[in-house]
């Protein structure tokens, strides 16, 4: 059984007039596949109701596995489309590693507000993934105590 091609990527005619490659330009230095279409309010290009990024991801790599995103591990450029630039990992490692969203930054913090480090030994790590510190939470129980005896 012979597989035809993708109609986003060929063309009867030619590969130029295919409705999605002609709206990628390369760029020599970076190797990014520029999407010239439209982009949504984030940067990313879209096409067709999806971001482009994806459906050229999945046109040529294959398809992203449930639960997981594509993450622009190469470039770090949204427009960018060129599906080699991009890796598949989850929300969170692709909030955390690419992002200044207050989860992105307090992860990367190394000490409390108090200055007491972010350890083994020293945090506390609550179900909803957030961190306290042990040390700082065993002084406010002593002061509450001292208040209210």
């Amino acid at each position: 059984m012979s597989s035809s091609p993708s109609p986003l990527f060929s063309s009867t005619s030619s590969t130029i007039g295919c409705p999605f490659m002609v709206k990628v330009q390369v760029d020599p230095d970076t190797t990014c596949w520029i999407w010239t279409g439209g982009h949504d309010s984030h940067g990313y290009g879209q096409f067709r109701g999806r971001q482009a990024h994806i459906v050229c991801y999945e046109a040529f790599i294959g398809p992203v596995p449930k639960g997981l995103v594509l993450d622009h591990i190469t470039c770090r450029n949204r427009p960018c489309v060129n599906p080699w630039h991009l890796r598949v990992v989850t929300g969170k490692v692709n909030t955390l590693e690419n992002s200044t969203s207050p989860s992105a930054l307090n992860a990367i913090k190394t000490e409390c507000p108090q200055g007491h480090p972010y350890d083994d030994e020293n945090t506390l790590v609550e179900p909803d993934g957030s961190r306290r510190c042990r040390t700082c939470t065993r002084e406010h129980v002593r002061e509450w105590r001292r208040r209210h005896e």
